[in-house]
């Protein structure tokens, strides 16, 4: 199965929005569930949850029985608490249920089944079989808004929200991811790291949950791998780097000031020296060996501990590896191993628009449908001619 970029969704739910790569690795076809039923559920009627049918717990002879997921009371958890939110919302919403999430957006159903598919249930499972062993006991809502205008409302009239993050936000203690998806579906994942880790690593030190989680806004997603890729923090990191002017690794690990006054500096110096150890091939050998340490060692300098155990290096020589490898980094090639060229969109922290030129016409909208042989592809002029990033549009 070929990964695909995860800012993809903006593509898949043709929405204008999202900053990717749509890496088109390895080979054979495209092959993701039915992307307008996920799982193969049948259509449930508009506007009302569907929980997804699951297999009861098996056994066989001389074998342990099967722990299934999600259970029972996660079902029906999920199912009431669709049933609560689905009475706050108005007729523009829809809501489909996965335990243990309850999805809702204000959008077509079969258009909020798509993001559901491909943006929280796809990374969802890699997450989980790549890095978290056990998965949430409770409900985790997802709502996703497709313009700035309904995001910030509906953050108002749920949750009294007015001071929001333009891209979308996490309310742990509430377990609800509140999104703004026309900008794209790489914070989505961002945050529902986030949402899925503290199930599996409740002690997770916020440098390694913010790296971890900043590591999936950019990555392709295949299998049972995510992985990240260059994105927009890189730039000011390498400023940083030949300045001067970046902290030491060790004080980022074991001082307790990451959302202080280098908040912007320290999700690029954290994203990218966990992309560090993705790179070295350590990085899931290390969440496990670093989630068993703090569960026994809640010392700040437990991480640093740990790199070293992994490395097998004193920590110094790490971070003068690490900072040579973010000196010579590039930006994420955008050809494919097979010749062809991937489709590659500008990197911006605004919203991006997306077009392409196909042919030798001109530039065109590009929405993106998931389809077993590939995409289809839906178009419209763009107004005033604007162009960028895409120069073909297939995969």
């Amino acid at each position: 199965m070929k990964p695909w970029s995860y800012c993809l969704a903006g593509l898949l739910a043709g929405v204008a929005g999202g900053v990717c790569t749509v890496a088109a690795g390895g080979g054979g076809n495209v092959a993701h569930r039915r992307a307008d039923v996920p799982g193969g559920a049948s259509q449930p009627s508009p506007g009302r949850g569907n929980v997804v049918p699951h297999a009861a717990t098996t056994a066989t002879a001389g074998r342990l029985p099967e722990v299934v997921y999600p259970p029972d009371t996660l079902v029906a958890a999920s199912a009431r608490a669709a049933e609560s939110l689905r009475a706050r919302l108005d007729d523009t919403c829809t809501v489909t249920v996965h335990p243990p999430f309850v999805i809702a957006g204000d959008m077509p159903l079969g258009r909020l089944q798509q993001y559901a598919s491909w943006s929280v249930l796809r990374p969802a499972e890699v997450m989980w079989a790549a890095y978290f062993k056990n998965k949430p006991d409770k409900v985790i809502t997802v709502l996703l808004l497709t313009g700035e205008r309904s995001y910030r409302s509906w953050a108002k009239r749920l949750f009294g929200d007015t001071d929001v993050a333009y891209f979308g936000y996490y309310r742990p203690e509430l377990r609800t991811l509140v999104m703004n998806i026309s900008t794209g579906a790489g914070t989505l994942v961002h945050e529902l790291t986030h949402a899925l880790i503290v199930y599996d690593f409740p002690t997770v030190p916020t440098w390694f949950n913010e790296g971890l989680a900043s590591l999936h806004e950019q990555c392709t997603v295949g299998d049972s791998d995510i992985t990240g890729l260059t994105n927009w923090r890189l730039p000011g990191l390498q400023e940083a780097v030949r300045a001067g002017r970046l902290r030491p690794l060790r004080e980022l690990l074991t001082c307790r000031d990451f959302y202080g006054r280098l908040q912007g500096l320290n999700y690029a110096q954290a994203r990218y020296f966990v992309m560090y150890r993705q790179q070295m091939g350590l990085l899931k050998k290390f969440y496990a060996h670093f989630r068993d340490l703090r569960g026994k060692d809640s010392r700040d300098t437990a991480g640093v501990e740990a790199i070293e155990y992994l490395f097998g290096k004193a920590f110094k020589d790490i971070e003068k590896g690490f900072l040579d490898w973010v000196a010579g980094l590039k930006a994420q090639a955008s050809s494919a191993s097979d010749g062809r060229e991937n489709l590659s969109f500008p990197l911006s922290v605004q919203v991006p628009i997306m077009y392409a030129k196909v042919r030798d016409g001109p530039y065109l909208y590009v929405g993106c449908l998931a389809s077993r042989h590939g995409c289809v592809w839906e178009h419209m002029p763009t107004p005033g001619g604007r162009a960028g990033g895409l120069q073909k549009a297939f995969l």
